[in-house]
């Protein structure tokens, strides 16, 4: 079992991986993260309902918005994971790998990270549909998938699952916990800055608006990331191996 997770070791080991490879995860953050979710939204802009609208219509207008939504959704998801796994080759890899490198690692890694997010995935929404605390649980087991496939190299999706599960194994609660702190700072964060600029920015220009909005979500995107790559090397500190080059 592994000793329980120091949230503060592990904060501070997030921001340290941050800033030593900051040069190098802007590019990567820009492409795959944040100019496709500025883009969707500067060509899908969320559309206006008006206070008086009969609800069924409101729903309807919703409802085909999101279908139009849907494409995007999978291509940035993708485009999101991909460069994702490029970062956790530069901090988890072992490598010291340029841009160039780490993005065709990150392309290396995806299938076994695709496949077993959607193993997850299935898994997850179960369990949210059964009684929601089942499929929190599940979402924490699963949440160090990525770390695993980088540093440990594997590439069967059911052993990424399966080693995710045995890392977490005795810590369920306490990363359920700090990936709830990161969570709740990050949202009033998010919500104030937002609320801020939209109003500010919104009534100048609302493409500002979207890249602002854009930007904002990337720096958090990319912060859970350090997050839970921190929460992985300190659960493995012991028998944590890079893969060998």
């Amino acid at each position: 079992m592994s000793k329980p997770l120091d949230y503060t070791a592990t904060w501070n080991d997030a921001v340290a991986m941050m800033k030593r490879h900051q040069s190098l995860i802007l590019p990567i953050a820009g492409v795959f993260m944040f100019l496709p979710n500025v883009i969707m939204g500067a060509m899908l802009p969320q559309p206006e309902i008006q206070g008086d609208i009969d609800p069924n219509a409101a729903l309807a207008i919703l409802s085909e918005y999101f279908a139009s939504l849907a494409p995007w959704l999978i291509g940035i998801s993708i485009l999101a994971t991909i460069g994702n796994l490029a970062i956790l080759h530069m901090v988890l890899g072992g490598k010291n790998p340029t841009v160039g490198e780490a993005i065709t690692l990150g392309l290396g890694s995806f299938i076994a990270v695709f496949l077993a997010g959607i193993i997850s995935t299935i898994g997850v929404t179960i369990g949210m549909l059964l009684l929601i605390v089942p499929g929190i649980y599940l979402a924490v087991k699963f949440s160090l998938v990525s770390p695993a496939v980088v540093a440990e190299g594997i590439k069967n999706p059911i052993d990424a699952l399966s080693r995710s599960w045995a890392i977490t194994k005795g810590n369920s609660l306490r990363v359920f916990g700090f990936y709830l702190i990161i969570g709740i700072v990050g949202f009033l964060l998010y919500f104030v800055a937002t609320l801020v600029a939209g109003g500010l920015l919104g009534l100048i220009s609302n493409i500002l608006a979207v890249i602002v909005d854009g930007a904002l979500s990337t720096i958090l995107a990319v912060v859970f990331l350090f997050v839970v790559a921190a929460v992985y090397k300190q659960l493995t500190a012991s028998d944590f191996h890079s893969p060998i080059s």
